[in-house]
C-alpha cells in the first residue's frame, strides 16, 4: 500500500432540479487525472479527460479502482434508521468536493462544523469583519456554544486528503 493525496480543484457548482451539481478537476498525488462532473439530476458521476489527456476505459477503471480503495478506508455512511452502507468512489469524490467548498468558504465566511459532519456558513456583511467575530477565544466559544459546533476558521485547511490505499 502507498499513501496517496486526493484533491479537487477548479470547483464550479450549479443549481439543478435535484438540488445542485458540480464540475471539478480531480488531482491524485498532485497530478491532474480527470474532470469530475455531477449533472445534479440524481444520476452517477461522470469522469472525463482533463485538459489534453483523454480518458480511455483503462484509465477510467484505474482511477475508479484507486478511489474505491481510498473510500474503503473511510467509515460507513450512516443512513439513520436504514442503517449504514460502505462508501464507494462517488461518496469519496463527494467528500473531496465538500472539503474544497469548505476551504473556499473559510476565505469569506465563518464556517462552523456541526455534529454529524455538516457545516454551516455564516456570512458577515463585510468580509473583513470575520476576524472581529473570531479574534478571541471567548468569541469563538460563544459562537460554538450558540451553534453547537466547532469554528473551522483558523484551523488547518481541510483539503486535500492523504490516505494509505491502493498500490
Amino acid at each position: 500500500m502507498a499513501i496517496h493525496t486526493f484533491e479537487v480543484r477548479n470547483l464550479k457548482t450549479h443549481w439543478s432540479p435535484d438540488g445542485g451539481g458540480y464540475q471539478a478537476t480531480l488531482y491524485i498525488d498532485g497530478k491532474r487525472r480527470c474532470l469530475v462532473y455531477d449533472a445534479g439530476h440524481g444520476g452517477c458521476l461522470e469522469l472525463y479527460g482533463a485538459g489534453k489527456t483523454p480518458l480511455d476505459a483503462e484509465g477510467r477503471a484505474s482511477i475508479i479502482a484507486l478511489l474505491n480503495s481510498a473510500a474503503a478506508t473511510l467509515p460507513p455512511l450512516n443512513l439513520g434508521e436504514a442503517g449504514t452502507v460502505p462508501q464507494d468512489w462517488e461518496c469519496f469524490v463527494g467528500e473531496l468536493v465538500d472539503r474544497a467548498e469548505i476551504t473556499r468558504w473559510v476565505r469569506t465566511s465563518i464556517v462552523i462544523a456541526l455534529p454529524g459532519g455538516e457545516h454551516m456558513q455564516l456570512k458577515p456583511s463585510k468580509p473583513h469583519t470575520i476576524t472581529e467575530f473570531i479574534d478571541t477565544p471567548t468569541k469563538v466559544a460563544r459562537l460554538e456554544a450558540k451553534y453547537k459546533g466547532t469554528v473551522v476558521n483558523g484551523s488547518e485547511p481541510v483539503s486535500p486528503m492523504r490516505i494509505e490505499c491502493g498500490s
